[in-house]
């Protein structure tokens, strides 16, 4: 998926007609590195999030993870996942069910990975989004790392990446901050996204937003999902 800002926007319309309906059933240890550094794999049992610490950082100020309302990603939440994390309050999960070969797939799809949940903030009262990617088709042996890569590569004019080690529990993952810039509205923003390592594909979870800052008030929520990432059995 091509991020400019202005089809952000739309998509999240368009995407709203691929949204599957919600189901009534339902940290630390980071080192940075440059973008030469490698990826970390290592399985996790499943464990329900609990409240993040405070770290780097809608719901909260800079600096610190937004305060756990709910979770998404497992069996009883709208969005069934490979992995489970906290969410702030108002925070609203929608899941997104589409295939690769569908005619809006370009909306969903960015390099290996694919859409599978995005987190509204809208009505939090922030223009943006958390969004989910699954690894599709998922690798046996992805690393994080690589696939975070191939994720940026994907993205519109992609610079000034940098990558970071980070451990969530026993979940060991990459993360990403870079500059994007959109050609229609010669405007760059910010974008951060974390990887990690599931049995079922690798996933990406990236924090979207209408502009700069817009995106950092929704840092918080990001670093509370980061935070509490755990894999799902």
């Amino acid at each position: 998926m091509r991020s400019s800002v202005v089809r952000a926007v739309l998509a999240a319309a368009l995407v709203g007609g691929l949204v599957a309906g919600c189901s009534s059933e339902s940290s630390s240890g980071e080192g940075a590195e440059s973008s030469s550094g490698e990826g970390a794999k290592s399985p996790s049992a499943s464990a329900k999030p609990t409240s993040a610490a405070p770290t780097e950082g809608a719901g909260g100020a800079k600096g610190e993870a937004a305060e756990q309302a709910g979770t998404v990603g497992d069996a009883s939440s709208p969005c069934k996942l490979p992995v489970t994390f906290g969410t702030a309050a108002k925070w609203q999960p929608e899941a997104i069910d589409i295939a690769r070969d569908d005619e809006f797939a370009d909306l969903a799809v960015q390099g290996p990975v694919i859409a599978r949940c995005e987190i509204d903030a809208k009505p939090a009262g922030s223009i943006g989004f958390l969004r989910v990617y699954v690894e599709d088709p998922a690798g046996k042996d992805s690393e994080p790392l690589d696939i975070l890569r191939a994720y940026v590569a994907a993205d519109e004019e992609p610079a000034d990446a940098m990558y970071r080690a980070f451990t969530s529990g026993g979940v060991k993952g990459h993360q990403v901050e870079y500059e994007t810039t959109s050609k229609l509205l010669e405007e760059t923003r910010t974008v951060r996204a974390f990887a990690v390592p599931t049995p079922d594909g690798v996933v990406v979870v990236s924090l979207g937003g209408l502009d700069a800052e817009e995106h950092a008030s929704m840092i918080p929520a990001y670093e509370l999902a980061k935070q509490s990432v755990r894999v799902n059995d």
